[in-house]
């Protein structure tokens, strides 16, 4: 048996050695190639976020110039306004003696509807024209009088006085 055994001359280390360092070759160059891409993106992030802070900026100051005006309708609103406590104190003081109202209808414009019941015409006429006089109601109106009697025989004179009020 002079079969001698020769090891066979193998490139397999070698050519696993160069794939090996190959691989690692290229993921560093994937590695490094993500890496270039995720501070690209970052650095567009923070443009991104100087933009989103200055539009905040802009809001900010439209928000405080919107709230300005805001107050100042509402200040307006509150001059105009109708303050219906002092209305009702008017109305009572320019009601004459012989007068008693019954009913007030009052609507947000300013216009107010009066239901009551007098002496007589005359007491009803000095009612019309003391708010026809006032400073602070204007075009009263009485569309009917009706003139009755109570159950205890008394005259009495019934109405219903439109008028609206000045601004105050």
């Amino acid at each position: 048996m002079d079969n001698t055994f020769e090891t066979p001359q193998g490139r397999l280390l070698p050519t696993l050695v160069a794939f090996v360092f190959v691989l690692g070759l290229l993921y560093t160059l994937y590695l490094a190639f993500t890496q270039y891409n995720l501070k690209g993106a970052i650095e567009d992030l923070g443009v991104q976020k100087e933009k989103l802070t200055g539009q905040i900026e802009v809001l900010k100051d439209q928000q405080v110039a919107e709230i300005f005006v805001a107050q100042e309708l509402k200040n307006k609103l509150e001059v105009l306004a109708v303050r219906w406590s002092t209305v009702v104190t008017q109305f009572n003081q320019l009601t004459p003696v012989g007068v008693f109202l019954s009913s007030y209808g009052i609507s947000s414009e300013g216009s107010i509807q009066v239901s009551g019941v007098g002496d007589d015409f005359d007491s009803v006429a000095s009612m019309i024209a003391a708010f026809n006089d006032s400073e602070d109601f204007g075009d009263a109106f009485v569309p009917s009088v009706t003139q009755g009697t109570t159950s205890d025989g008394q005259s009495v004179a019934t109405f219903s006085l439109t008028t609206h009020t000045v601004a105050q």
